[in-house]
């Protein structure tokens, strides 16, 4: 089980809680957020995100990424256009972080 903020993750399960509200994920969604989620703060490149979900032979555009991430934002984010869990850094990539509890370390 992983947790950030309200945000829980049972792998086994292949089931994310937001609070007490079950949020339905695709499989791709899901692995993205897994991953995220295994190092809360750190920045993954678009690259790094892109090899892990479609291997380095994949010729993948970055866009599917993007998509994949809005849609995990419209599930998971109170307001996705300002994003409490998934943040982007403009021409690095994405990291997950909850921004409400700054003053304590993440998991």
């Amino acid at each position: 089980m992983q947790r950030v903020g309200e945000l829980e993750i049972d792998p086994e399960r292949h089931t994310v809680m937001l609070g007490a509200s079950r949020v339905y994920l695709t499989m791709m969604e899901f692995t993205i957020l897994q991953r995220l989620v295994q190092e809360p703060g750190r920045v993954f490149s678009r690259d790094q995100l892109l090899t892990f979900l479609w291997g380095e032979d994949c010729f993948v555009l970055a866009h599917n990424l993007d998509v994949h991430i809005h849609s995990i934002r419209k599930k998971i984010e109170p307001n996705p256009t300002r994003p409490r869990y998934i943040h982007t850094l403009r021409g690095v990539g994405y990291t997950l972080k909850d921004s409400s509890s700054s003053e304590r370390p993440l998991p």
